[in-house]
């Protein structure tokens, strides 16, 4: 029952991501995870940066943050679907249940 869950997480996510990849040129697109300790929720942003614009970050979904499984499988199945980069924030000396792998290698200055 839980995988059909992290399913629609994911399905959620990249059915916006979609909407919102238009694909100009000279334009940069990233997806940015980011743990919010105060509310307690991992949150996902897309992010649009044409050149010489303004950055835009538009916020896509939000999982609660008491599941570090569901949110592996989530942002494994988004990034195999999107190919997209995805910056990682908040999850210094973390590691992914599944692989074990570090979350997020390098502390940020902007990290809280």
């Amino acid at each position: 029952m839980e995988v059909i869950a992290m399913n629609k997480d994911a399905d959620t996510i990249n059915q916006r991501v979609d909407q919102l990849f238009t694909r100009h040129s000279r334009t940069r697109y990233w997806i940015t995870l980011v743990d919010d300790r105060y509310n307690h929720s991992f949150n996902f942003f897309f992010n649009i940066l044409p050149q010489k614009q303004r950055h835009k970050s538009i916020p896509l979904h939000s999982l609660p943050s008491d599941d570090l499984e569901r949110l592996e499988l989530t942002v494994n199945a988004i990034h195999e679907h999107t190919k997209l980069t995805i910056e990682i924030r908040g999850f210094q000396g973390m590691r992914w249940p599944i692989s074990g792998n570090v979350i997020q290698r390098k502390q940020r200055s902007d990290d809280a």
